[in-house]
């Protein structure tokens, strides 16, 4: 996955959740510095930062489902 088409799904994913982009990367690695440094860096993201972003977005959606 590139890095534009992350950015399309974190967005997307933070207009459902209403989550931060501070939250979303604690969750996804305990650091909440994560999401942004992604937007303002150039480079893509390693496939296991991606996982790891895909895993928390995941897993906060699997809990509203579930109440």
């Amino acid at each position: 996955m590139n890095k534009p088409e992350l950015l399309k799904e974190i967005d997307a994913f933070q207009l459902r959740s209403g989550m931060s982009d501070y939250a979303l990367g604690k969750a996804a690695s305990n650091d909440g510095h994560l999401i942004r440094r992604l937007r303002e860096t150039k480079m893509d993201p390693r496939l296991s930062t991606v996982a790891k972003i895909k895993g928390a977005m995941e897993q906060f959606e699997r809990a509203l489902e579930n109440g």
